[in-house]
């Protein structure tokens, strides 16, 4: 099999990977076929799609850099530039690259004036995202789909309900005359969240449920499974492997490392990302966001020591040397977003699995365990589009509440047995007393306070993750108790978690 024939078929098992959402075995793959082939076009630009899809911004940044040096003209790669952009932090430069790209093809281009669009609403440029949809007028179905749905949001964000809904209504029917099966159903699901998020702030909550339910249906109509059955099960070995003794006698880095990484532990919707820009006000904290970095160098763990064994007993075959190495990759990464602060936060949502790993690579971290009350937990994490990311779990109560309690289960297990500092935080008390809970979390870290956490909603940070319409508002606890309009529609999840009702 000559070089390109197998490249072509590294690609083709990526694009099954990627269907699957399997993105750290997609990357993995990728690398190994790099290695022999450093120079392919196809497997590079393959590899930027694996970091874009893992929100790794800085690591997708360096590559398509480099690309589009090569390959100016690729429409792929300058589709994703300007979200990369975005993730990185650099705003005026990701709305040129937008700018651009609708310059490029086609400035009534539904596809380029929906990502401008997108990123107007997630740096709260209103005035310019207004002007970008009246000044619009769609061709065609995807067109007029885009033009409606910009509608909606404009009118969301000026509590113009009635006409939201009257929008994202003839959304749907836009919708319906798209003809590619997976477009269809992204944007009917974009859809039915929104109303769902509409409705809600209507005080109409059995027909926001409904819209909720609607959108995860159309969403299982193509999205692979979830095992949830395997996913809790490896919870529960890492903790079991991982019991006090065994972490006492693991190897562990012995170097003086650069910064001091801070872990917020939580599930989704639970408010990390606003406890993340609370913090990152802070003159000495910087936001990192949902690195993948702990993805990336527990995948390296198995070709450094050559292990045999699979995830968690390859943490067994782990040398000081080896643990040293991995903690230097890990600071590597830190420095993209570090700034000259000392502590660089991670609110990575799979450092439930990995944490006791990670305070072993960098035992000079500390944690932060971030509860919110389960219910609320579930009805945020269900009536919000958490499925493009990959929590397909949330389309199901059932397993909902099974991969919960089997992280909260892990959770406490860190607290009770790592070695690295761990501080318990729940989001309800943030929300209701901010300014107390942020001086514990400060002297927590071992910082002086700063009166400008309280003024986190004035960041000029944007927030990688879809929880930005949160962290860009004052703080407020409508939130909290909000399950109590939803009870009815809870009784599998609530049986699941009533130990911690």
């Amino acid at each position: 099999m000559d070089n390109s024939e197998s490249n072509s078929n590294a690609v083709n098992k990526v694009n099954d990977l990627i269907q699957k959402k399997f993105f750290g075995l997609a990357r993995e793959t990728l690398i190994k076929a790099l290695a022999k082939a450093p120079n392919d076009i196809s497997l590079r630009i393959k590899l930027v799609e694996i970091y874009y899809e893992l929100r790794d911004s800085h690591k997708a940044h360096e590559l398509i850099t480099d690309l589009l040096e090569e390959i100016p003209d690729h429409d792929q790669l300058f589709s994703m530039y300007p979200h990369i952009l975005l993730g990185t932090g650099r705003i005026e430069e990701a709305i040129e690259a937008a700018v651009q790209l609708r310059e490029r093809i086609g400035l009534e281009n539904p596809s380029a004036i929906g990502q401008l669009a997108e990123i107007y609403e997630n740096t709260s440029r209103e005035d310019d995202l207004k002007e970008l949809i009246e000044g619009f007028t769609p061709k065609d179905d995807l067109g007029e789909f885009v033009k409606l749905n910009g509608q909606a949001r404009i009118a969301t964000r000026d509590k113009e309900y009635d006409t939201a809904i009257r929008f994202l209504t003839e959304a749907k029917s836009s919708v319906d005359k798209i003809t590619q099966p997976k477009m269809f159903t992204n944007k009917m699901v974009d859809c039915c969240f929104q109303m769902a998020k509409v409705y809600d702030r209507m005080g109409e909550y059995d027909k926001s449920w409904e819209q909720a339910e609607e959108a995860h249906k159309f969403h299982q109509q193509y999205a692979p499974r979830f095992d949830t059955e395997k996913y809790t099960q490896t919870l529960e070995d890492t903790a079991r492997r991982m019991d006090m003794s065994t972490l006492k006698s693991l190897a562990r880095s012995d170097e003086q490392l650069a910064w001091q990484p801070l872990y917020i532990v939580g599930n989704p919707r639970s408010g990390t990302s606003l406890l993340e820009q609370v913090l990152s006000m802070h003159p000495e904290v910087a936001n990192g966001g949902e690195m993948t970095i702990g993805l990336r160098i527990q995948e390296d763990l198995f070709s450094i020591t050559d292990s045999f064994h699979s995830w968690p007993n390859t943490i067994l075959d782990m040398r000081v040397e080896d643990a040293n190495q991995l903690a230097q990759t890990y600071m590597a990464a830190l420095k993209n977003f570090s700034d000259g602060k000392s502590v660089v936060s991670n609110k990575a949502l799979n450092l439930q699995l990995q944490l006791g790993f990670l305070s072993l690579v960098t035992p000079n971290a500390k944690a932060i365990m971030l509860y919110r009350y389960p219910l609320d937990n579930c009805v945020s994490c269900y009536t919000t589009n958490l499925l493009a990311s990959g929590h397909l779990y949330c389309s199901k109560l059932e397993d909902m509440g099974k991969v919960w309690m089997a992280r909260r289960k892990i959770m406490e297990h860190w607290q009770d047995h790592l070695d690295i500092p761990v501080l318990e935080l729940h989001y309800e008390h943030l929300v209701q007393n901010q300014e107390f809970e942020t001086r514990r979390i400060l002297d927590f870290l071992n910082l002086s306070w700063d009166e400008s956490c309280l003024e986190f909603h004035k960041s000029n940070l944007v927030a990688r993750t879809i929880s930005y319409d949160q962290v860009n508002r004052k703080m407020y606890t409508s939130s909290s108790g909000r399950w109590k309009n939803y009870e009815k529609h809870l009784s599998p999840f609530i049986d699941l978690v009533s130990d911690y009702l």
